[in-house]
């Protein structure tokens, strides 16, 4: 413990407060709440744009069949989907089921983008905070609006806060895991999300009659991953110390080691003063140095590849689910259910 009364690194920090401890378990688990309502709200599309049975509303036609004489479609045994409600089938409407699903990805790689920026200005916790309150804004409010092109409006912006909130989540845990350990605890999360699409493929199969009530089950979590943020999170001593708040990064440290059981040594912990390490160094990094030197440009490039090249088949299988023989739900289930022995089979491939 004499060792404390020199200035210790981060890492250093979290090694002799319990390393992967009480308080990490707790940041883990929150993180996988982020996770699973990623995987929940991401499949909902599956179950609410389902195309049920329809029929032109002039006689003479063939049922479940697109025609272009047809002006009107009526839906019979309608099941209460986003399809039978905004009439999406056939026509020039068809398209815009595909749009609202690929809204809520062209809000979540937006999002992505600018809360990396968000989280290094304001800090990761008052950003997920903030990114929270706007997850749960847009989840509500997308279950009263009447009209296919708010709605497309709405899913954007939802995908755009969901996806900062579980980033800012996802880095604040990892960053206070022990740095042996990032690897593993940021690949058991993944786990999380084929975990999100059974409960969602669960309450699809409870309301399939109402889209509406789908959604308001899926917007329920919110409020509490938005408390959860306010309450359990502290802010990152990597980013305190970056921006030169010390003392308050060691206030933070303080709390973590008696969070962690390690209360005797809590007053003693000094950290190094990393905003002053940085700036005797001339090189900042950023996103351009993902494109250089060559081997790394190379290494960015092949991980761009691989990483669209596996989203497209993964996607393309989940969001076609329905155009399989057999059982939706079934179906949905097994594609979600194989993830883990896949997984399981990954990690011990790796070990």
């Amino acid at each position: 413990m004499d060792s404390l009364t020199q200035q210790i690194h981060v890492d250093e920090l979290i090694d002799i407060t319990g390393g992967f401890s009480s308080v990490q378990t707790i940041f883990f688990f929150f993180n996988c709440m982020f996770e699973i309502y990623i995987g929940m709200q991401s499949c909902a599309p599956i179950y609410s744009g389902m195309t049920p049975t329809f029929e032109c509303a002039s006689p003479n036609f063939t049922e479940n069949a697109c025609n272009k004489s047809c002006s009107a479609y009526i839906y019979p045994n309608q099941y209460g989907t986003m399809i039978a409600e905004f009439d999406l089938a056939c026509g020039l409407r068809s398209w815009l089921n595909s749009l609202y699903v690929s809204a809520y990805w062209i809000g979540y790689l937006f999002g992505g983008l600018v809360a990396g920026y968000l989280f290094d200005l304001i800090g990761r916790k008052k950003s997920i905070i903030i990114l929270s309150v706007g997850q749960a804004i847009f989840a509500f409010v997308m279950i009263f609006l009447n009209n296919i092109y708010l709605l497309i409006i709405c899913r954007l912006c939802f995908g755009f806060f969901i996806s900062g909130a579980a980033l800012g989540a996802n880095i604040i845990t990892l960053e206070y895991v022990p740095s042996k350990q990032i690897a593993i605890t940021s690949q058991f999360a993944q786990l999380c999300f084929p975990t999100g699409e059974i409960f969602t493929m669960l309450i699809a199969y409870i309301f399939k009659k109402d889209w509406r009530m789908l959604y308001f089950v899926l917007a329920l979590p919110t409020p509490f991953l938005l408390v959860g943020s306010i309450f359990l999170y502290p802010e990152s001593c990597r980013w305190l110390l970056s921006v030169g708040k010390h003392a308050e990064a060691e206030e933070v440290a303080r709390e973590l080691a008696i969070r962690n059981g390690y209360s005797e040594i809590a007053s003693k912990l000094k950290l190094v003063n990393t905003k002053e390490l940085s700036s005797n160094t001339t090189l900042i990094y950023s996103w351009k140095h993902l494109f250089w030197p060559l081997n790394v440009l190379l290494l960015s490039v092949t991980s761009f590849i691989i990483w669209f090249a596996c989203s497209s088949v993964y996607f393309g299988l989940t969001y076609g689910v329905q155009n399989l023989s057999g059982n939706i739900y079934l179906n949905s289930f097994l594609l979600a259910i194989v993830e883990f022995p896949a997984f399981f089979a990954y990690i011990l491939g790796n070990t």
